[in-house]
């Protein structure tokens, strides 16, 4: 058997040097010692602790989609986030690790995955992992063949239409103007092979 604390839980031995219990459920938040009995009377007395905390919970996610090559850094917002906890982020069946931001925030990065829905989950211990269903989507990677016009006066306002490859109607489509100043403008969807931005001010 193993104890938490005052609770015990059966265990099962895998070998001479290993077992597995499952931890039973508790009142409150806190640290248990764990002991462990062959016959159920005689109990180690080592105090090795183990630790309850409020479990995590995926509240949803930013940006919602990417591209199938990954790459893509994806926070991920909801509670009980503990800076003590070794996060990890599952992209249906990949597993990647995390970095905490704050109680109710961490990121990571999204691995390859195929064209379609993932459900995204996280754990602070390797082992338990959310279950939120939260979802992330998988897109072809987008390509960009051509601009038009190619300049504009450095007050902006010039309207660019951008001709490319898989492009999608999504709420968060945006176009980003690098150089001198970054500046990042909402984009307008047209098709699949062209979107439209209008430049920001220099």
């Amino acid at each position: 058997a193993c104890s938490f604390g005052s609770k015990l839980v059966q265990a099962h031995v895998i070998n001479d040097t290993n077992a597995w219990c499952l931890s039973p459920s508790q009142e409150s938040v806190g640290t248990v010692p764990v002991e462990i009995s062959l016959n159920g009377v005689d109990f180690t007395d080592n105090y090795v602790l183990f630790h309850y905390t409020e479990p995590p919970q995926v509240l949803s996610i930013q940006p919602q989609s990417g591209s199938m090559n990954g790459g893509t850094k994806v926070f991920i917002n909801g509670t009980n986030f503990n800076s003590t906890g070794t996060f990890k982020c599952a992209f249906g069946d990949r597993v990647v690790a995390a970095e905490f931001v704050s109680p109710s925030s961490i990121t990571c990065i999204s691995p390859s995955g195929h064209v379609g829905r993932v459900s995204v989950e996280v754990t602070s211990n390797g082992v338990d992992y959310t279950t939120n269903f939260v979802q992330y989507t998988y897109r072809l990677p987008v390509r960009l063949v051509s601009v038009y016009p190619m300049s504009g006066p450095e007050s902006g306002g010039t309207e660019i239409r951008i001709v490319g490859m898989n492009f999608v109607d999504a709420l968060d489509l945006k176009c980003r103007f690098s150089g001198l100043l970054e500046k990042t403008v909402n984009a307008r969807y047209i098709s699949s092979g062209a979107i439209v931005c209008t430049a920001p001010e220099l």
